[in-house]
């Protein structure tokens, strides 16, 4: 919900991109569908977000201003990430991740002023990418 919400109201201040990263298509979509569209769609300045010219797909949404949401998954490979312009990636459920993914989908962010990265879910051992990435 945290990342749903920073991303909505980055997308919402400034012309933003946002990468979502997750291992498997289901959890992104997920994702989109359930935590970031609703933030949209029920936000009370709606018409000053999004309208008939901008994209609403599960794995893209688009804002008036510009700002892009993207969502993506790499549990098997990165390459589908590669190519998309980006100022900030979130990635969620980053235990399930290959930590070799994470360099190449943070490549994205090469041109960007801001390069944000932010990494979330549940450290279920301790022998995964995100207690690697914790200590």
């Amino acid at each position: 919900t945290s990342i749903a919400a920073h991303g909505v109201l980055l997308a919402a201040m400034r012309r933003f991109h946002t990468l979502y990263v997750t291992p498997l298509y289901e959890q992104i979509r997920r994702f989109s569908s359930n935590y970031v569209r609703p933030f949209i769609m029920e936000s009370p300045v709606k018409s000053m977000l999004i309208g008939t010219q901008t994209e609403n797909s599960v794995l893209q949404r688009s804002f008036k201003n510009g700002s892009i949401m993207h969502f993506s998954y790499a549990g098997l490979y990165a390459d589908r990430c590669r190519g998309l312009k980006a100022d900030r990636c979130a990635f969620d459920e980053v235990q399930d991740l290959d930590p070799d993914h994470i360099d190449v989908i943070t490549e994205c962010m090469s041109h960007s002023e801001y390069g944000i990265t932010q990494f979330t879910g549940t450290p279920k051992t301790r022998d995964n990418t995100i207690e690697t990435l914790w200590d």
